[in-house]
């Protein structure tokens, strides 16, 4: 029987159970998966639309699904809600249909641990919520070596997307989606029928 925190093989990759819903359960990858821009440079300059128009979204959604060769037969289409940054108010744009796609602010607060930093800035000068939880959300590269994630959630500004630190903090000011200088690491996550990972 599959249970919460179990770690399951899909593709050529681990990932493990953060939820189980009606037959379903939500996988991400254990590990950063590998290192890219959120989006392109002509994205990060126009688009109020973040995660619904990034070349990462397509990336995973195309090239990347398709990498997991007949794993992906069991990944279910979810329509993902992009809500708002909580605490700029940037916008997140319109709701998404993915197999793919990365988890939000919202989404690592619940399934991580809830400090109450998210519905409670400390103060307006903060710009991360560093907890009790921090360890929880720290993700490792194949060498072992801590590395920032993505979040879809937009940043303080368009043109940013919140991310996760080496140190397991939620950075919801966000970082520049096209900077060249350090992309970010990827970690999917997935719904996939329960049943098919037995």
């Amino acid at each position: 029987m599959m249970e919460i925190g179990d770690i399951k093989r899909l593709g050529n990759f681990d990932w493990q159970v953060l939820e189980i819903v009606g037959g379903r359960a939500l996988l991400l990858s254990k590990k950063v998966v590998e290192v890219r821009q959120f989006a392109d440079h002509e994205f990060s300059l126009t688009s109020t639309n973040g995660w619904r128009e990034s070349a990462l979204r397509r990336y995973l959604n195309g090239e990347f699904l398709d990498s997991l060769g007949t794993a992906k037969d069991a990944i279910c289409q979810t329509v993902v809600q992009n809500d708002n940054n909580s605490w700029y108010g940037s916008a997140g744009g319109i709701e998404t249909a993915d197999k793919v796609f990365l988890l939000s602010i919202s989404e690592v607060v619940r399934l991580f641990g809830d400090s109450g930093q998210l519905a409670n800035r400390p103060t307006s000068a903060t710009s991360w919520i560093n907890d009790e939880y921090n360890d929880r959300r720290i993700a490792r590269q194949d060498n072992g070596e801590p590395f920032w994630w993505w979040l879809r959630s937009p940043g303080d500004m368009a043109h940013r997307a919140a991310f996760v630190n080496s140190m397991g903090c939620i950075c919801v000011d966000g970082y520049d989606t096209d900077s060249m200088r350090a992309p970010g690491g990827v970690r999917p996550a997935v719904w996939v029928m329960a049943d098919a990972l037995l």
